[in-house]
């Protein structure tokens, strides 16, 4: 009965994970954590572009990810026919987030089950 509370209390659905986890990703792109306006008088930490891309890629992979496993094994599969098929180093970088992303929630999703 013990054990049984304390997984209630522990943030278990899908969505708040992601949620948590689309969080997380912002603080990195935003290092102050504030509105842009208070960003500009910080001197801060000069954000690589290439990693702002792609921390914006997990985010909107993870947003717009189907949360059925079948939907979401399909995805992965054609992703991954694409990610062979692919010779360019940058789409081949992109695809290797989005299947990384999609391969974190098709995990979450079956923990539900």
């Amino acid at each position: 009965m013990v054990q049984e509370q304390q997984t209630k209390t522990l943030p278990n659905s899908t969505e708040e994970i992601i949620a948590k986890q689309i969080e997380g990703i912002k603080k990195m792109i935003c290092v102050h954590g504030g509105p842009e306006e208070e960003e500009e008088e910080q001197p801060g930490i000069q954000i690589n572009p290439a990693m702002k891309r792609h921390w914006e890629l997990e985010i909107r992979t993870l947003q717009e990810a189907p949360r059925d496993p079948s939907k979401l094994k399909m995805l992965i599969k054609a992703k991954q026919r694409e990610w062979e098929d692919t010779i360019k180093i940058e789409e081949i970088e992109k695809l290797v987030t989005e299947i990384e992303m999609l391969r974190f929630v098709l995990c979450l999703v079956y923990k539900q089950l």
